[in-house]
């Protein structure tokens, strides 16, 4: 699983069948092609992360700042150097260390005494998010504001504390969130099925995708990720 992400910056000659850096060169042939779930090379990312963490976030909040800020750097010289594409946009590790760090950011402001003591303060910011989180999504295609992507990361990311407190005791969040993984891995096998035999049940693939996607999910929930966390927590019982 660790360094699937590599294979997005390769391409496959398909004349001398070599390999080298992704290119615009048409006779080559993205690597990512070959992989079984194309969109688990977001697990290799995760797990870069999730090797580093322990050394990151129980730190001084000054240190993820500083991280923070090494991230945006890193991402700013490289769009300056011209590397402004996908994969270097979107999948480079250093550049995505900083949605991580947010991550970490959300939590500290979520145990701040902002949530135990500024009670009116709270309200007014938490309207303001909300009203902000919902117009973006809604119009994001119809505002034209150069850097209306950086807003909308901020906004989201001030909401991540509002969202938790506001579901972390709802059974339907967590039947949600116990979706979001199955949903994740298996809906390219889905579109894959839909495309292939031209299914359009529920007005229009994307529909029919959402709609067919969650229902394995729910089923592949049922038969296999909670008999594996029975067996997980039986290990611990019995130890």
């Amino acid at each position: 699983m660790f360094f699937q992400d590599l294979v997005m910056f390769f391409n496959l000659n398909s004349e001398t069948f070599s390999v080298a850096l992704s290119s615009s060169n048409t006779n080559n042939i993205p690597l990512y092609k070959f992989l079984i779930i194309p969109q688990a090379w977001t697990v290799g990312v995760e797990l870069l992360f999730y090797l580093v963490a322990p050394f990151i976030v129980r730190r001084k909040l000054n240190v993820v700042f500083a991280l923070i800020v090494l991230s945006l750097l890193i991402r700013f010289v490289l769009v300056s150097k011209g590397f402004d594409y996908d994969p270097w946009s979107y999948r480079f590790f250093p550049n995505e260390l900083v949605f991580f760090l947010l991550g970490v950011l959300g939590y500290h402001f979520n145990k701040s005494k902002l949530f135990t003591e500024h009670t009116n303060l709270l309200k007014k910011l938490e309207l303001f998010v909300f009203v902000s989180l919902v117009f973006t999504t809604l119009f994001y295609d119809k505002i034209y504001f150069k850097y209306i992507n950086v807003f909308y990361l901020v906004v989201f990311f001030l909401a991540v504390p509002f969202i938790f407190n506001l579901t972390k005791k709802s059974k339907l969040d967590r039947l949600i969130g116990d979706l979001s993984y199955p949903i994740y891995i298996s809906h390219l096998f889905i579109l894959m099925i839909i495309n292939a035999l031209n299914i359009n049940i529920f007005w229009g693939k994307g529909l029919t995708l959402v709609i067919l996607t969650s229902i394995f999910s729910f089923i592949l929930n049922i038969v296999i990720s909670d008999r594996i966390e029975v067996f997980r927590q039986n290990r611990l019982v019995n130890k």
